[in-house]
């Protein structure tokens, strides 16, 4: 992971130093035609100026036709007609309204598993640059380090690795469909370990078929006609195994591919990270409370020693842990535009949370900077007084604007 971070840093050198620059040449003034626009042949940045209503066409016509040396470029991203500033928390909402589009089960290129995460719907032939859109997305936001919102299994991202390079992965094993359907995995443990295995054929009646969505397809040429017998009950598996997680999503499965290649192909993530890995660099890691966010959070402005004892910071403290899954999970989106953890959990947040005392009691609702992980409170008076305050700062939470 270092070394990935090594070379990520390389491909966008000089882009720190260029930044003042970069802002006030580029993002003052930009065109904002109906379906945005891009700036950066010669620029050190990539700037993507797109707006809301047409998010995902825009994406696409702007993205796709770029040749592949524009990904190595930081990303900057402009909401058309809004005022944020690209500092990274821009970009975080950028890649938080757009993944939905593509990976919600509702609009069919990703259906959901079993195991409650998404994988490539096998019977969608209706989008087609769309799935390559998908794929330089995903890449996008690891090149980048945005947490996506987004639920692949630990097989997506050893797809993925072995597309990079077909050499250094084994086939696709029980392990993997597991992934996908761990109910079939453990049934077909149960027909390999089965005895005595002259009855195998009469136990389970099974062909070499797959039958799925109403649809019957051979494993094997003939398939329907060739019962599964003790004999050949390891073939059967190794067909069903390589056809569900293979052939099944093969055409789905190589555009999304491709896209990603475009984005990370020359970063050799197959020779530095395993798919659990990459999985946790997209994904982040999965948390069940804030107690580590609160840890590691800072504080500015308050008048209490020590600032985290002051009575309006105890109470949001109170008040964000009784919050629902649902509430906290938004929280998070409104301060830092992701509701995931980083790789390595709330310690490695950077910057760490900040709690900054905004104004003296006020009627104000709490802001956020997403860009900084950044939280202004009023000093509200009474306390409680916060608490309605920030339930609807978070369920209204769309858009950057100076008000």
């Amino acid at each position: 992971l270092t070394a990935l971070e090594a070379r990520r840093r390389q491909g966008v050198a000089g882009a720190r130093a260029a930044a003042a620059v970069a802002s006030q040449t580029q993002f003052a003034g930009l065109p904002f035609p109906v379906l945005g626009s891009l700036a950066g042949a010669g620029l050190p940045f990539l700037v993507l100026a797109v707006p809301r209503s047409h998010l995902l066409q825009a994406a696409s016509n702007l993205l796709l036709p770029l040749p592949d040396s524009e990904f190595s470029k930081e990303l900057k991203v402009v909401f058309e007609g809004e005022d944020g500033v690209d500092a990274g928390g821009v970009k975080k909402e950028f890649f938080s309204l757009i993944v939905p589009q593509l990976f919600d089960p509702v609009v069919g290129m990703f259906l959901e598993t079993p195991e409650g995460d998404v994988f490539f719907n096998p019977l969608c032939d209706w989008y087609d640059v769309e799935y390559e859109l998908a794929g330089v997305l995903l890449g996008l936001a690891a090149y980048n380090q945005v947490v996506l919102d987004v639920r692949l299994p630990r097989l997506a991202y050893k797809k993925l690795l072995a597309h990079l390079a077909p050499a250094t992965f084994d086939a696709f094993a029980l392990d993997d469909l597991a992934d996908l359907d761990a109910e079939l995995a453990d049934g077909l443990r149960k027909l390999l370990a089965f005895e005595p295995p002259d009855a195998v054929e009469h136990t389970f009646c099974r062909t070499f078929v797959d039958d799925r969505d109403g649809e019957t397809v051979d494993l094997v040429p003939g398939g329907a006609d060739l019962p599964v017998t003790g004999d050949n009950r390891a073939r059967f598996v190794e067909a069903l195994v390589e056809y569900r997680l293979v052939r099944a999503v093969e055409t789905q499965f190589a555009r999304f591919a491709h896209g990603f290649a475009r984005v990370m192909r020359d970063a050799m993530l197959e020779r530095l990270v395993e798919p659990e890995e990459l999985m946790l660099m997209v994904q982040g890691e999965p948390w069940d409370d804030l107690a580590a966010l609160q840890e590691h959070a800072v504080y500015e402005g308050w008048t209490h020693d020590p600032q985290k004892d002051h009575p309006v910071v105890k109470r949001f403290w109170a008040l964000l842990h009784a919050l629902s899954h649902d509430d906290q999970k938004r929280f998070l989106m409104f301060v830092t535009a992701h509701n995931s953890a980083p790789l390595g959990g709330w310690r490695n947040l950077d910057p760490p949370l900040k709690i900054q005392r905004m104004t003296a009691d006020s009627d104000l609702l709490p802001t956020a900077h997403t860009c900084f992980n950044l939280l202004l409170l009023p000093d509200y008076d009474p306390p409680d007084k916060l608490d309605p305050k920030l339930r609807r700062a978070i369920q209204d939470a769309e858009g950057f604007g100076l008000r």
